[in-house]
């Protein structure tokens, strides 16, 4: 029968001065704990109760016979715990008489509170355990590690270096922590999940399935990470945040709320995940704010200082940079890239290898694809569509069901809505405004202050520019040139190398071609085919001499008028600013400024104000409004 080993420590009875001077200290020490009450659950995990306090000075401060031994040591020769324990008196769950685990000395196990170590568990080196803290099955606890309140460590958990397991956290399985780790409150680790470093795991957090805490990282309230995942540097995970199958969140990344980061997803930088946000599929933010229900996935990557809120959806290969803002229920997915300070919202979508950047913006129910460009300041809203190689920038607006692809291009200033068609390598720039089925397209260039609505067409290398107007079904291609103050209109052709300028005005069928000028006060109507003619002056041309009595003119007059008058241009113009308006002012005089001016246009019955269109839109709007 092997040698009793009798290892108590034998202590002098305190005097009753000493320990009345110690019961003081500990009652002024109960006193000066702080109330917890409206503090935050980090806070309130970091602050010891009066109990544990009490607890812990009477560790520190009174000799361990202040209670009666509640174990002996029985020596077994195994190392590294060479000593089983065996329960001297009843106490908790503990009956006098139970076999317990392995210790390597006396200081490994206090002999006050409900602490113990339970079947083949071992406890050695320095770690020390104590309060009501629990050591079962198979567990090791060694190095310096403490282990106390009513911390539980179980089934082949181990515990090492200098860690800290506190509070009512329970550390199970295969689980590790260790380093200067500290897992406290009711937090549980679990499923060969390893804390180390300095990583902190508190509140109701749960850690399993080979995830890994370290660095600094700070995992707390109702946070869940599993599968292999990975939370280090100085990232913060808590609220409901769920960070799964092997994601890796990292840098000072912070995810709460009900966000969910997994299936490989990477988290890093300054990034900040919260709301219903979900982050997936190799996905990497590096930086920026995802919020509400947006969603990031496949291998889109967010970077800077990028928002993306709301119903959001970001995928496929799509990189966001910058200033950027993803909202409403935007998507944006293939390659493209939305970068500087860019807007992308309502139910817009962004495709393809398509980019928009600088302070663009697109919303409504616009479509920006291929390889199509929208920079600068200018804005595609409603159903516009933006395709192939097309270049939307400087402060142009195309809004309406418009359509500009191929090598189009639309900048400056100029407005197209309605269901304009700009393609080929067509440009419009200027203030130039097109409305309705409009097509430009060949060559064509419309600038400057130039305005075309109905059915008109714009092809070949034809030009129209200065404050003409075309509208009805006018065709106006080859090298055609409209300018100046010129009116186009009804089923008139204006193509080979034509000019008609000044105030010349031409409607009717007539059909101008070869090398004639027209201009001045020139007025050509009925179905005339003009060829290298010179017109000028107050010239009126018909090609029914019957026509031109008296009478006859001031009808002709009349209706010039009443055509020129009945053009829905402005009308067009003014509901798509007006609907600019609403989507970009913040300020209520803005708005009522706008509604103010459109109504100038709306009611003017004057060509010279339909020509002065964009004079009076800029001067109520300086087109740079932001969201």
């Amino acid at each position: 029968m092997p040698l009793q080993k009798k290892v108590f420590s034998k202590f002098k009875s305190l005097s009753q001065e000493k320990t009345s001077s110690l019961e003081k200290q500990l009652s002024k020490l109960r006193d000066g704990v702080p109330l917890t009450k409206g503090l935050s659950s980090k806070l309130k995990d970091n602050i010891p109760s009066a109990k544990g306090l009490s607890s812990k000075l009477k560790q520190d401060l009174l000799p361990e016979t202040v209670e009666q031994p509640k174990y002996r040591l029985i020596f077994t020769g195994k190392n590294p715990a060479p000593y089983r324990i065996v329960a001297i008196r009843s106490f908790g769950n503990v009956t006098e008489g139970d076999l317990g685990g392995s210790v390597e000395n006396e200081e490994n196990l206090s002999q006050q509170g409900d602490c113990w170590i339970y079947g083949n568990a071992e406890v050695f080196g320095n770690a020390r355990v104590y309060d009501n803290a629990k050591i079962i099955d198979n567990a090791r606890v060694h190095g310096n590690a403490k282990i106390y309140d009513k911390a539980c460590v179980s089934e082949y958990a181990q515990i090492y270096g200098n860690a800290r397991i506190y509070g009512k956290s329970h550390i199970t399985d295969d689980a590790k922590i260790y380093g200067q780790a500290k897992v406290y409150g009711r937090a549980r680790v679990y499923g060969h999940a390893e804390i180390y470093d300095d990583a902190k795991v508190h509140g109701r957090a749960e850690i399993n399935c080979h995830a890994k805490i370290f660095d600094h990282a700070e995992i707390y309230e109702n946070a869940i990470v599993t599968h292999k995942s990975r939370v280090h540097g100085k990232a913060e995970v808590f609220g409901n945040a769920h960070i799964k199958e092997q994601s890796e969140i990292f840098g000072k990344s912070m995810i709460c709320d009900a966000a969910i980061i997994s299936n490989n997803a990477k988290i890093f930088g300054n990034s900040k995940i919260y709301g219903s946000a979900h982050i997936y599929k190799n996905a990497v933010v590096s930086g920026g704010t995802i919020y509400e229900n947006a969603t990031i996935m496949d291998n889109a990557q967010v970077s800077g200082c990028a928002k993306i809120f709301g119903n959001a959806k970001i995928y496929d290969n799509s990189k966001i940079s910058g200033y950027t803002k993803i909202f409403n229920n935007a998507k944006i997915f293939g390659n493209a890239a939305i970068s500087g300070n860019a807007k992308v919202f309502q139910n817009a979508q962004v495709k393809n290898n398509a980019e928009v950047r600088g302070n663009a913006k697109v919303y409504g129910n616009s479509i920006i694809s291929d390889n199509a460009k929208v920079y600068d300041d200018a804005e595609v809203y409603n159903e516009a569509m933006i395709y192939k190689n097309a270049r939307v920038f400087g402060k142009s607006i195309a809004a309406g069901k418009a359509k500009v692809y191929d090598n189009a291009q639309l900048y400056g200033n100029a407005i197209i809505s309605g269901q304009v068609q700009c393609f080929e390598n067509a440009k419009i720039y200027g203030q130039a405004k097109i409305a309705d089925k409009v097509k430009i397209y060949g060559q064509a260039k419309i600038y400057e202050f130039a305005e075309v609505w109905d059915s008109a067409n714009i092809f070949g290398d034809a030009c129209v520019f200065g404050k003409s107007q075309i509208f009805g079904n006018s065709e106006i291609f080859d090298d055609a040139k409209i300018y100046d103050f010129a009116a186009i209109t009804e089923d008139v052709k204006v193509y080979g190398n034509a000019k008609i300028y000044g105030h010349a005005r031409i409607f009717g069928g007539a059909k101008i071609s070869g090398d004639t000028f027209i201009a001045g006060q020139v007025k050509v109507f009925g179905n005339p085919e003009i060829c290298d003619m010179r017109l000028f002056n107050y010239e009126t041309i018909s090609d029914n001499p019957s026509l031109l009595d008296e009478n006859q003119m001031k009808i002709l007059h009349g209706k010039e008028k009443q055509i020129l008058n009945e053009s829905n241009l402005n009308d067009n113009i003014a509901k798509v600013l007006n609907e600019r308006q609403i989507v970009n002012l913040n300020k209520k005089d803005s708005t009522i400024e706008d509604i103010d001016a459109a109504q100038k246009i709306n009611n003017s019955n004057n060509i010279e104000i339909k020509r002065n269109v964009s004079e009076i839109v800029t001067a109520k709007n300086p087109l740079n409004f932001a969201v």
